[in-house]
């Protein structure tokens, strides 16, 4: 089954390393379920739901969910099953956009920044974009 998916991917015109990732995410969830061709959108969601308890990261279970859509198209596209069970299924990444205070230029640093004479002319725009 490997080794269809592989040519699957090929036929599709994937790099190289998106098959790598691809068959080797699929290895690992046809491990985990043997019985994935047989899989409904409460099965999907239950076994990503499940990952993320574990610990896997956001990335990690995005990167599943893709390689995952591209196996049940190759099972449609190969006449073994009829729906694509998460075609539609997406995970949403919160990122933390929080800014961190230690970063920050004080007052004072900026008033450097704005007083100081550079080298360049493009340092000194560079410098009151800046503050």
């Amino acid at each position: 089954m490997h080794l269809q998916f592989r040519k699957y991917l090929i036929e599709l015109r994937h790099t190289p390393e998106t098959i790598e990732s691809y068959v080797h995410s699929i290895r690992r969830c046809l491990a985990d379920n043997p019985s994935l061709d047989r899989f409904t959108y409460g099965n999907v969601v239950e076994y990503l739901n499940r990952l993320a308890r574990e610990g896997s990261t956001n990335n990690t279970r995005t990167s599943l969910l893709y390689s995952m859509k591209k196996y049940f198209d190759f099972l449609i596209d190969s006449g073994k099953i009829e729906n694509h069970p998460c075609r539609g299924l997406f995970i949403r990444n919160q990122r933390d956009t929080s800014v961190i205070g230690s970063d920050l230029f004080t007052e004072s640093e900026l008033e450097v920044l704005m007083e100081r004479e550079e080298r360049y002319s493009m340092l000194a725009l560079r410098n009151r974009v800046v503050v």
